[in-house]
């Protein structure tokens, strides 16, 4: 079975920290879970002759429950901050125990505390950080595409709403659906491997071409869709053509060539959802291949119906 890895790079465009799923908030129960285990530990320092006093030492091994919660929603910086400010309260509380209340603090066992507190809240941050590289991994696997390395049609329907949402608010937004001209008559001619190079190829000349804030990715079997935010229909157009003619340069290992249609279409505010704009962008494709393929068309704007 070949890999992921075996069959090409993942596109530069899938970045972990914008994938769905990526932002872990942290939640207001942890907060109030780490600043309640601090508070008791404080209170235990300073309560005399209360029952902690007698175990305010031990009673700072509440210090690791912030380290606990942190390094699980914010990895190793988690880990650091819960740690600092546990070492900052534990100071401060016995600070105040032996010179204001004249409490008799064991500074030799509350130094071994603070080591095993700082050994443990390390060991969290360092096994927290490996988990939220493995899981970003994991996210970035669950968005691509498997062949090519592009963001699949999963990610690339994320960004879609989120860019309509914002056309919607007058930001111009345009797609291009990109498909293989004859990919079928190709596939029977040299055989399936000879056709996943030639996608493969394509995903390289559109990871190339397509700019950081825009996304380029595999929309599902030969077809490709690139979503370009804050580009009007022109701009568009002269994307696709770029591409277009980038992708008819190409030689395969066989000596052939591919060529592509593009159907390229913009935000109206008649549209109703996504799907509406990804629609004309299709139909703008069939009048492309109509055309005889290997050419890019503009779907025009409808007009606006008379009262």
């Amino acid at each position: 079975m070949t890999t992921l890895a075996q069959r090409g790079p993942l596109s530069p465009q899938l970045v972990p920290s914008e994938l769905p799923g990526a932002e872990k908030r942290v939640p207001l129960r942890a907060l109030l879970l780490s600043g309640a285990a601090l508070a008791v530990a404080a209170w235990g320092a300073l309560s005399s002759p209360a029952f902690l006093a007698a175990y305010d030492s031990l009673s700072w091994l509440l210090a690791l429950t912030p380290a606990f919660l942190l390094a699980y929603y914010r990895g190793w910086r988690g880990a650091v901050r819960a740690m600092a400010a546990g070492a900052l309260s534990l100071l401060l509380a016995e600070l105040v125990a032996e010179h204001l209340l004249g409490i008799v603090v064991d500074w030799h066992f509350l130094f071994l505390v603070a080591l095993a507190i700082l050994a443990i809240g390390l060991g969290l941050g360092v096994l927290s950080e490996l988990l939220q590289r493995e899981r970003a991994w994991t996210l970035v696997l669950a968005h691509s595409d498997p062949l090519t390395g592009l963001p699949n049609r999963r990610f690339l329907d994320f960004l879609l709403v989120k860019e309509f949402a914002a056309a919607k608010r007058g930001r111009p937004v345009s797609v291009i659906l990109f498909d293989v001209d004859g990919f079928k008559a190709y596939n029977v001619r040299y055989g399936h491997r000879i056709g996943d190079e030639a996608l493969q190829q394509i995903a390289a000349v559109l990871n190339k071409n397509t700019r950081r804030m825009n996304l380029s990715g595999r929309y599902g079997g030969e077809e490709f869709l690139s979503i370009l935010g804050g580009e009007p229909g022109e701009g568009a157009t002269i994307f696709a053509e770029r591409v277009r003619k980038a992708i008819a340069e190409l030689v395969l290992s066989v000596g052939s060539s591919v060529t592509v249609s593009a159907g390229v279409a913009s935000y109206d505010p008649s549209m109703q959802d996504p799907g509406n704009l990804v629609d004309a962008a299709d139909t703008a494709l069939r009048r492309a291949k109509s055309l005889g393929g290997n050419q890019c068309f503009l779907q025009p704007a409808p007009v606006p119906m008379e009262a």
